[in-house]
Order: structure tokens, then sequence, then C-alpha cells
């Protein structure tokens, strides 16, 4: 027994409900292949919210990237601590993937043995059939489906053989002519089809989905091989395997770029990325503001926050100097004039150092310093070196 009968016998019954609806093999398989997206689509719904939780990141993803572009280590330990705060695991999306694949080896298997799951013929009987048809089961792990296109051809031959149950339902395996059950070749034939339409549909899904979910520029490589290396599997793959199972096979992609189509409604991933990136981009105008803030040395108090300052808030003011404070300090060694100045502070510095250079010039000491008639009028003392006066000829 199949370990994997677990799942082939359960699917051999809605491979074979399907049949018997129509009475066609090609119709079977795409109910076959419908039914089992609908199953799946849990799996694809856990999947799609894993890209959109990795779209949320992106921002700060990159943000990090470019901060540490020189420290590999420091990077990968900074993107590893943001996934944990925010509760994001990178395996997620991986899981369904890695679920669907048991699912997929039984689907093959299904097909690959329509005798044991659509028509439930024990092992026995299926091997008297190879001798009695000479179809080789040693190296031909679809020799059923072979088989039972033979039986097809010639029922009445199948239904002599010992052992054969009566009432056992006819597969009919007819394809525009063609057998579904044969496996395509390079023969211009209609089963040619068949690759063709596996390698197109995947080639459509790829396409579509880069172009409806927003593509990390980090993995452009490793996308463009998905782009163009799952198509060219896919037509490998239907030229190795009998036609029915190729028809599941690109009709598994044509139905993934239905349920794609759907969740890209519903998640909008287009949208989600552009609200990330514009939360990230407030988020770093804040950053900048609190350490411009920080630079002007402003710290807040605890009852009332600390005001963002305007750039010209930010130029810190020269306390105002006492008015003449350096400029009497180098004044030169004679008489000036101060007819142009208007602080009244200045002129009478000006003043006492006009008295000091003429008392000097008279004799006298600095200690009893002549005094300067009181009717003097600045505007009279134009020249650099003004005369002295009557009275100070005097004394």
């Amino acid at each position: 027994m199949n370990i994997l009968d677990i799942l082939n016998i359960p699917f051999g019954y809605v491979l074979s409900f399907c049949y018997f609806l129509f009475n066609n093999y090609f119709v079977a398989i795409v109910l076959f292949t419908l039914f089992l997206k609908l199953i799946l689509s849990p799996l694809a719904i856990k999947q799609k919210k894993g890209m959109i939780n990795q779209l949320r990141m992106r921002p700060k993803e990159d943000a990090i990237r470019k901060k540490y572009a020189n420290n590999k280590e420091k990077m990968q330990n900074e993107i590893m601590a943001l996934y944990k705060e925010e509760g994001y695991n990178p395996m997620g999306g991986c899981l369904p993937l890695l679920l669907q694949f048991p699912i997929i080896i039984s689907l093959f298997q299904v097909i690959q043995h329509p005798l044991t799951y659509i028509s439930r013929l024990s092992n026995d009987v299926i091997t008297k059939l190879a001798e009695v048809f000479q179809v080789a089961t040693e190296n031909n792990p679809y020799f059923q489906t072979e088989l039972a296109d033979k039986m097809a051809k010639n029922w009445s031959l199948a239904q002599s053989v010992e052992g054969f149950p009566a009432g056992t339902p006819q597969i009919n395996f007819d394809f525009f002519g063609m057998s579904l059950g044969s496996q395509p070749s390079f023969a211009f034939n209609v089963l040619l089809i068949i690759p063709i339409f596996a390698g197109v549909s995947a080639l459509l899904y790829s396409l579509y989905s880069q172009r409806s979910m927003p593509q990390n520029p980090a993995a452009g490589g490793s996308m463009k091989i998905m782009t163009y290396g799952m198509p060219l599997f896919s037509v490998w793959l239907a030229f190795t395997v009998p036609a029915g199972v190729g028809l599941y096979w690109g009709l598994s992609s044509a139905f993934s770029i239905l349920q794609e189509f759907i969740l890209n409604k519903i998640y909008k991933p287009k949208e989600v990325l552009a609200a990330a990136q514009a939360e990230a981009a407030i988020s770093n105008r804040k950053k900048k503001k609190m350490q411009a803030a920080q630079l002007t040395g402003e710290s807040g108090t605890d009852d009332q926050p600390k005001k963002p300052q305007r750039p010209s808030d930010q130029i810190k003011k020269k306390p105002p100097k006492e008015p003449g404070s350096d400029f009497i300090d180098h004044l030169p060694d004679r008489v000036i004039s101060y007819q142009f100045e208007d602080d009244p502070a200045v002129i009478e510095k000006i003043k006492a150092h006009n008295a000091r250079i003429l008392a000097r010039e008279a004799g006298e000491t600095e200690e009893k310093p002549a005094e300067e008639p009181a009717t003097a009028d600045p505007q009279t003392e134009s020249s650099v070196e003004p005369t002295i006066s009557q009275d100070e000829e005097e004394k």
C-alpha cells in the first residue's frame, strides 16, 4: 500500500465522480483541477498574507540595508531584530508551498493510475490486463494510462480477462481524435497543443504575478529565473508525461492566474506598499526633526514636550556689547572727530580722549585733564586735527 493512498484514494473518488458526470476524461481533469484549486485556496490565502506582510516590512528593511550596506553581519542582525519586533516570519510564506508538494505528488499518482483510482481494479487484474494487451510495466510509470487507452479500443478483450469485475466503467481518453493517455511528441498532431498550453499558461502566470505584486529590486535575478524557468520546465514536463498529466499542469497555472487576480483585488498589494512607504517617510522626517532639536541643545520638560525649532531659531545670538567698549580701546593717539557719531556714550568717550590728547600736548598730566568748552559743537570739529581754542592758549 502506498503511503500517499491517504490522499490518493479520496482524490481518486473525486476524479471518478467528475468523470462519470460527463463521461469524458478531458472534462473530468478540468473539473478535478478546479476542485483542487478550491481545496488549496486557504493555503494560497495564507501565502498571499505572508507576501503582504513582507511588503509592509520592505521600506524598513530597505532602510536597514542602505544604512549597513558595508556591514553584512550587522545588516542581517538588524533585519532579524526587525522581524522579531514586528512578529514577522520570513518562512511563513514557504509553509503553504511545502504543504502543497505531497498534494501535487498525490494528484500525479491519481492521474497516472486511472485503473487503480478511477476504475478501482486490483493489482492482480491490472497485471493480467497488461499481459493480455502486451504493455510493459517495468520502468514505465505511466503504463496504466497506456493500458487504459488500449482497453478502451478493445473493451471486449478486457472483459474476457479472468477476474475482471463486471460493470467496470470504460474510460474514454478521447481528445479531438487523440488519446490523453498517450505521451505528446514533437510530431505534428493535436497532442502538441498540451505542452504549448502548459508553457504559455506558466509564462502568463509568472508575468502577471510580477506585474501585480511589487517586486523587491534585490531579487531581480531570481525573479527572472522564475519568470522564464518555470515555463520551460512546464514544456519539458508535458513532453515527458501522458497528455492528461500535462493538461492538469497547464490548467493549474491557468486557474492560478484567476486565483491571483481575485486575491489582488482583495488585499491590494500595491496600495499596501505605497502606504508603508508613506509611513516610513513620515517617520524619517520626525526623526530628522528630533535630531535637529537635539543639536540645538533644547530639551523639553516632562510636562511640556520640546518644540521643533525653525532653522532661523537655531542660530545662537551673541549677547549685546556695551556701546563703544571695543571701539575706545583702539582710538588713535591723536585728536579725532566725532561729527559722524550718533551714540552719546561714544561721543563722550571721544571727547574725553580728545581732552587727554590736548592736555598732553599742552604739557599737562592726565591727572588734571583740561575741560572742554561747554559750547563745543560736534559739527565744528570737521578736521582730523582741530585747532586749540583761545581759552586754552591763555592757560
